[in-house]
C-alpha cells in the first residue's frame, strides 16, 4: 500500500474461500464486510475498518474456539452482525459490549456455545435476535435481557437442548414476534410472558416436550396470530385464551390432543377459542409434504 489509499469508494467487500489470505488493508470506506470459508487469521482484519454497518463471519476455521480480543470494540456504527458455522466457538465474551448501534444479531450453527454473553444487555438498539442450530444452548439468560427494551423479533430455531426461555423474557416489553421452532426439549413457557403486551405473533413449532401453555398467555392483549405446529404433547388450551380479543387467527397443526379438544362446537376447549374469527385445525397427516411454510400459510389464510 505504501501509504496510498486504495479503493476510496469501496463500500461492500465479500471474501470467500481464500485460505491463504491472512490480511486485508485498511479501507475506511467499507460498510459491508463478509468473510466466508477463509483462514481464521483474516478475522483480525475486522479490527481495522471502524465504519462497518454490516459484518458476516462464517465458516472461518473449525479449530477456532474464541474470537480475537477486542475484535468488535471499535465498531460503534455496526448495525448487523452474523456469526455462523463456527462449530468450536465456545464463547462471545467481551465481543458485544460496545455495539450500541446494533439492530440485528444472528448466531447460527455454533454448537459449542452454551450461553449468551452478558454483553447482550448492552445492545440497546437491538431489534432482531435470531439463534439457530446452537445445540448446546440451554436457555436465555435471566439477567442479560434486562436492557433489550427495543427488541421487536426473537427467533430460536433448531436448538435441540434448549429447554427454557427463562423469566428474563419479561424484560422484552417491545417484542412483537416470537418464533420457537424445533426445540424439542422446551417443556414450558415462563410466567413472565405476561409482560409481552405488544406481542402480535407467537409461533411454536416442533416442540415435542411442551405439555401446556401458561395461563399468563391471557395477558397478551395485542396477540393477533397464534400458530402451534407439531406439539404432540400439548394437552389443552388455557381458559385465559378467551381474554385475547385481538386474536384473529389460530392455527393448530399436527397436535392430536388439541385437534380433538378444539373441534368446532363439540370439543372441550371450543368455548375458549370460539371468539376467534379464523380457526384452522389441520391434522399433520393432511399437510402436503411438498408444501413450504410460506405456501402453507398463504393457503390456509385464503
Amino acid at each position: 500500500m505504501n501509504g496510498i489509499e486504495s479503493f476510496p469508494c469501496l463500500s461492500t467487500l465479500r471474501i470467500t474461500e481464500c485460505p491463504k489470505l491472512v490480511e486485508i488493508p485498511i479501507i475506511p470506506s467499507i460498510t459491508d464486510l463478509t468473510m466466508r470459508s477463509n483462514n481464521a487469521m483474516l478475522i483480525r482484519s475486522v479490527m481495522n475498518p471502524t465504519s462497518l454497518s454490516s459484518l458476516v463471519i462464517e465458516d472461518m476455521d473449525d479449530e477456532l474456539t474464541v474470537l480475537p480480543d477486542g475484535l468488535l470494540q471499535n465498531h460503534k456504527t455496526l448495525k448487523k452482525l452474523e456469526i455462523s458455522k463456527m462449530p468450536n466457538l465456545k464463547s462471545l465474551t467481551n465481543q458485544l459490549d460496545n455495539l450500541s448501534a446494533l439492530n440485528e444479531f444472528r448466531l447460527e450453527c455454533c454448537d459449542k456455545i452454551e450461553s449468551l454473553p452478558e454483553g447482550l444487555q448492552n445492545l440497546h438498539s437491538l431489534r432482531r435476535l435470531s439463534i439457530k442450530e446452537c445445540n448446546n444452548l440451554l436457555s436465555l439468560p435471566m439477567n442479560g435481557l434486562q436492557d433489550l427494551s427495543s427488541l421487536r423479533s426473537l427467533s430460536i430455531s433448531s436448538c435441540y437442548k434448549f429447554c427454557s426461555l427463562s423469566e428474563g423474557i419479561q424484560y422484552l416489553i417491545a417484542l412483537e414476534h416470537l418464533y420457537i421452532n424445533r426445540c424439542p426439549k422446551l417443556f414450558s413457557l415462563p410466567e413472565g410472558i405476561q409482560h409481552l403486551t405488544t406481542l402480535r405473533y407467537l409461533f411454536i413449532w416442533y416442540c415435542e416436550d411442551l405439555s401446556s401453555l401458561p395461563k399468563q398467555i391471557g395477558c397478551l392483549t395485542s396477540l393477533s396470530d397464534l400458530d402451534i405446529w407439531k406439539c404432540p404433547n400439548l394437552m389443552s388450551m388455557p381458559d385465559e385464551l378467551q381474554n385475547l380479543t385481538s386474536l384473529k387467527l389460530l392455527m393448530i397443526e399436527g397436535c392430536p390432543h388439541l385437534e380433538k379438544r378444539c373441534k368446532k362446537d363439540s370439543g372441550e376447549d371450543w368455548h375458549k377459542i370460539s371468539h376467534i374469527p379464523k380457526v384452522l385445525i389441520i391434522p399433520y397427516s393432511e399437510i402436503p409434504s411438498s408444501t413450504g411454510w410460506g405456501s402453507l400459510r398463504k393457503l390456509k389464510c385464503c
